[in-house]
């Protein structure tokens, strides 16, 4: 079977396979990170975070999207015998990784000195979304990464079997399949083929008659969940684990959750999990719980207490 041909207006462009990684595949990645993951997603190379680069079980990369307050494991793949051979392996070892607190708080501060390196319009970007770095990068500790591999190619059967093995290691992992195609007779001249893992919908002109199919479930307010976790942190003497505290939050809200909060979101967690882990960082801004708490443990304040006993 010969390369695919890709024809645009007559000219034909042949498909090219990246020269070995990170050499040329990670900075062409780089370069289109906006177009996979969406416009707030901002691409952190391992290569560049010092205080990684002795940590095996990390990946080549993390994207951080700074509107969803969401953040992905990246492993860049050139398909063949040897990707497909440890991709679930490194997959594993990823995911046991970052469940540990040191490997949690080196990737945060890693990604935290990076952001100071972004250049000027980069940093407008972070700054528009998020007005709290240090508080917002504490969802490294709160909510799990999603996996994605951006590989070159997924044909045939070296194909089948890498999408085999990197879900046999989770079946929940995105595959984004990332083809370039040159200009025939020129090396510079380019053309990327892939399917964006994000979706972008226009509201503008959407017929009346549609609007409905379109409409989505009614969640709950996140703000709903302050008095919630206020009530369990006082239950709990003042303090607690993550854990525990969504956990008695579920229950004391169990009523009100409906199915849209119960779904399970692109990035794992269930949403009103997330909601919750969100309206602390919103409480925190709020003086209603501390800011600098153990890892993993919340803390409600005096301020806290105070806003509680006037609001029940």
């Amino acid at each position: 079977m010969g390369k695919e041909i890709l024809i645009k207006d007559g000219v034909k462009y042949i498909l090219k396979r990246p020269e070995p990684e990170p050499t040329k595949f990670e900075p062409m990645i780089k370069n289109y990170v906006k177009d996979i993951f969406g416009p707030a997603c901002i691409y952190f190379a391992k290569r560049g975070m010092e205080s990684l680069a002795g940590n095996r079980s990390i990946p080549d990369g993390f994207v951080v999207d700074f509107k969803n307050k969401e953040w992905y494991i990246v492993e860049l793949k050139l398909l063949g015998d040897d990707a497909i051979r440890r991709i679930a392996g490194q997959i594993v070892n990823y995911k046991n990784a970052v469940r540990n607190p040191k490997t949690q708080k080196e990737i945060r501060t890693a990604i935290r000195k990076e952001i100071g390196n972004l250049d000027y319009k980069e940093k407008a970007e972070v700054n528009y979304y998020c007005k709290d770095i240090p508080t917002f990068l504490e969802l490294i500790y709160d909510e799990p990464p999603e996996i994605v591999v951006i590989i070159d190619n997924m044909t045939g059967e070296d194909g089948k079997r890498m999408e085999e093995s990197i879900h046999g290691a989770d079946e929940n992992a995105k595959i984004v399949e990332f083809k370039t195609f040159v200009r025939k007779g020129t090396e510079n001249v380019y053309v990327h083929l892939f399917e964006p893992l994000f979706e972008s919908v226009v509201k503008k002109g959407i017929p009346e008659n549609l609007k409905e199919k379109g409409k989505k479930e009614k969640m709950t307010s996140q703000k709903e969940y302050l008095i919630p976790i206020l009530e369990a942190l006082i239950k709990m003497g003042g303090s607690g684990k993550v854990k525990d505290i969504k956990e008695q939050v579920k229950n004391k809200m169990r009523d009100r959750l409906t199915p849209a909060d119960c779904e399970k979101l692109p990035s794992g967690p269930i949403r009103w999990s997330s909601a919750i882990g969100w309206e602390r960082f919103a409480m925190i801004g709020k003086g209603l719980l501390k800011k600098n708490s153990p890892e993993g443990i919340w803390e409600i304040t005096d301020k806290g207490r105070n806003y509680y006993s006037n609001k029940k």
